[in-house]
Order: structure tokens, then sequence, then C-alpha cells
């Protein structure tokens, strides 16, 4: 079937999985575009760090394939139905803004987000290549993209870990928000 996406909404076909694959190839696009500022932007003082001990190009190019990674991983999980279906909980959305709005806000306020990078960065070296931190053992592209994952999922957890918080605080709100609500409900009707 020929989709015309300048058609009246009359002659649009009713067939939901073209009109999904219509959306979804234009919101693709934004997907990838929020993800590749969110990821570039918060690997920004890692990768600033790891280019200080390694800058050859094949360090380098194994930071950005990490980083590359992330947002790949980041843009399939947004498009999917059953990211779209929880992200529509007030809660979770929020939470979720809250959440990565800040790590890019730590990320920007630099000297604090290298501490929270140099300490992940340092376990993520000792469990890809050990020998590096004796001098034994040179890191090739190979080794610092899989630290650069490691990494990477460490400093997702720890996110992760923060998000958690912040679900429980807002959930709390929002119950001691209904319970007030509650309490001038009855005071009025009194």
């Amino acid at each position: 079937m020929n989709f015309n996406p300048y058609a009246s909404p009359a002659s649009t076909p009713t067939d939901p999985g073209m009109i999904s694959q219509f959306m979804s190839s234009r919101r693709l696009v934004a997907i990838l575009a929020r993800w590749t500022l969110i990821c570039t932007v918060s690997a920004a003082p890692s990768f600033s760090y790891g280019c200080f001990l390694h800058h050859q190009p094949q360090h380098i190019l194994g930071m950005i394939a990490g980083v590359v990674v992330f947002i790949l991983g980041y843009t399939l999980v947004e498009a999917s139905a059953a990211y779209r279906r929880v992200i529509r909980w007030r809660h979770v959305r929020t939470m979720v803004w809250i959440g990565y709005g800040t790590r890019v806000a730590i990320s920007i306020i630099f000297p604090f987000a290298i501490v929270i990078d140099v300490w992940t960065g340092m376990l993520s070296v000792l469990i890809v290549n050990p020998g590096y931190i004796d001098g034994k053992s040179g890191a090739g592209f190979l080794s610092v993209f899989l630290t650069t994952l490691v990494q990477g999922t460490f400093l997702n957890v720890v996110l992760l870990a923060y998000m958690g918080v912040v679900w429980c605080i807002l959930w709390l709100a929002a119950k001691l928000w209904r319970r007030g609500d509650d309490a001038r409900r009855e005071n009025y009707q009194s």
C-alpha cells in the first residue's frame, strides 16, 4: 500500500502498523538526536580524562565507539513500544527527566563530574585490563572500547539508583499531596 503523509486524514490508511512505522521513522531521528546530545555531554568528563591518559587515535576511537553503543542502545530502548507504555506514567516521566537532566548538569559542572567518572573509570580499568595498572599491559582499541562500555554501565547503574530515589520521593510527595487534598475536601464539605 502506498502511504502519502500529505493526504487528508479521511484518506489515510487505518492499518496501525503503517501509521506507527511512518511516525517512528520521523521520531527515530529526534530520539537519536536527543540521546546523542545526552550521551555526548554525559561522556565529556570521562572522555576528556580518557584522552589525557590515552591520546593515540585507536584509544580515542575506542572511546567514541563505546559512546556510540550507548547512544544506539538508548535510542532503541526509547523507540520501543514497552518504553512508550511505561513513560506515560507521570512519575516515571518526571523521574527520567530529573535523572538524565541531573546527569547532564553534573557533567557540565566539570570538577564534580570528574570524581564520579574517575572512580567508575578506575574500577572499569581494573575489570577489563588489570595489567594496565602495573604498566605491564598496553591498552588498544578493544581494551579502551570495553573499558568505556563497563564504565558506562557502572555510571548507568549509579544513575538508575539515583532515579529510584527520585521516584520514591515523587511517589511519596504525590501520596502526601493526595492526603492533603482529601483533608481539604473534608473541611470543605463540613
